[in-house]
């Protein structure tokens, strides 16, 4: 039921473009850069470029205004506003669109005059739309150099949540530009060019998009999925996974749920925590904002193993002897879990976790009186599936916990004469590191120090 809800919801977002308003619901947060003690540039005539931001930013206010759209400004007047408060304020109002007004300058007294749009080259949906369509609109005049579209880190740009562009409309360090700059005519003009980029951008709808899904998303299958719901047909998903893997996701099209889509990949994702960034295409060229969605993957312990320093021990073996726990999922790929575990050998139990890579060392203290084969069993905590391909996340209802035999091993006791002494054969040594090493110990001077120094070298 609250899935319907939310649907109908998206679709209420597809409202029809009036022509006398055709940016009715689009919502604009204007940055007018520096302010206050923090002037910025300066021109030869001593206009501050905080100032000259702040009044193409007023302008460009009002005529999208004019225009139907919602506009908000981080500061409307010469006051100081950091970096972060500025964020913030993005961050709060959740607008479509962010824009940084700035003007650049330059040490040299021959540079050229340009406009610069700077993008977060991360997200490149609406972002990379509005510099393509302000740089269109910017057309040099003579002797200008031609508008650059310039992948930026800057702070509004790389810390924002919402769609996100700044813009240096010009150089203000030229003693011409600064001329135009004082003028209503030239803080008009620059205005109104990016008034009609972002109309351009925003002629149709944006693509709206609800993910139904808990933040992060936990599940427990290599094949997650999730069901979102746009307010337009759908034509493509651009899914960006981090950290980076190897993977191809699909979606398909659930048409009792009008624009609903079922979103899943087509390679199995292992244990771990990713990121999923998310752009959503319509049929009308048209692109949602960025959406992230938290996922963690903990894939069920399946199928793993104990691997002893040696295939067996030496009889009467007097110290400690080594096995390494990897734990491993269904596919029998390493399961990269942080799992408390006990290992049981005869009376004795051990307790233990796994570190971040699923590995974890278990040591035996041998008396020297064991006999007969030596077997090792160790219990972790594994999640019954429940729901929808299994576990937590958007598709169920999560799973309960219980403790299981996730591991087994026998070590055969076996005694080996050669000449006048007693050795352990040469063997192979599995470390945590994930390297083999060989080894040549000896008995029966090999003790607890000797074989745990072994254990650990390399």
């Amino acid at each position: 039921m609250v899935i319907c809800a939310s649907i109908f919801s998206i679709l209420a977002w597809a409202f029809p473009v009036d022509a006398a308003k055709p940016l009715k619901g689009i919502f604009i947060l204007l940055d007018p850069g520096h302010g206050g003690s923090d002037s910025g540039a300066v021109g030869p005539t001593g206009l501050k470029e905080s100032t000259a931001n702040l009044r193409v930013a007023r302008y460009l206010g009002m005529l999208l205004k004019a225009d139907g759209a919602k506009v908000k400004m981080t500061r409307e007047t010469d006051r100081f506003v950091s970096l972060k408060e500025r964020v913030e304020i993005a961050d709060n109002e959740s607008p479509d669109l962010f824009v940084s007004v700035h003007h650049n300058a330059s040490v040299r007294k021959t540079a050229a005059n340009r406009a610069e749009i700077y993008f977060n080259a991360l997200e490149q949906g609406i972002p990379l739309k509005i510099a393509d369509s302000m740089a269109a609109g910017l057309t040099p005049k003579k002797g200008d150099l031609k508008t650059e579209i310039i992948p930026g880190g800057f702070f509004v740009l790389r810390n924002n949540q919402c769609p996100a562009v700044l813009t240096e409309g010009s150089y203000i360090s030229i003693k011409s530009v600064e001329r135009g700059l004082k003028s209503s005519r030239g803080l008009t003009t620059e205005a109104q060019k990016f008034r009609m980029a972002i109309r351009k951008v925003f002629e149709h709808p944006p693509v709206r998009v609800e993910v139904f899904s808990k933040r992060p998303a936990v599940v427990t299958t290599a094949f997650p999925r999730f069901i979102f719901a746009a307010n337009k047909t759908i034509s493509r998903v651009q899914v960006r996974l981090q950290p980076n893997r190897d993977f191809e996701f699909s979606f398909a099209h659930l048409p009792i749920l009008g624009e609903s889509y079922l979103l899943y990949n087509n390679k199995p994702l292992p244990t771990g925590s990713y990121t999923f960034s998310m752009l959503f295409y319509g049929i009308d060229g048209t692109v949602s904002r960025l959406v992230k969605l938290p996922v963690q993957v903990k894939l069920p312990i399946k199928n793993s193993v104990l691997l002893p320093v040696a295939p067996y021990i030496a009889t009467g073996m007097d110290g400690d002897f080594p096995l390494t726990l990897v734990l491993q999922d269904a596919n029998g790929r390493l399961n990269p879990r942080s799992l408390s575990f006990n290992a049981k050998w005869g009376n004795k139990t051990f307790r233990g976790m796994t570190n971040s890579e699923g590995k974890a060392a278990i040591v035996l203290p041998l008396t020297g009186k064991e006999e007969g084969p030596q077997t090792v069993e160790v219990e972790g905590e594994s999640e019954v599936e429940g729901g929808v391909e299994g576990g937590e996340g958007p598709m169920s209802e999560g799973g309960a916990a219980f403790r299981e035999t996730i591991a087994k091993c026998t070590i055969e006791l076996t005694f080996r004469v050669f000449g006048k002494r007693v050795f352990l054969i040469l063997m192979k040594i599995r470390l945590n590191r994930g390297f083999d090493k060989l080894a040549f110990l000896s008995y029966p001077k090999l003790g607890p120090t000797s074989i745990r120094n072994c254990f650990q070298q390399g």
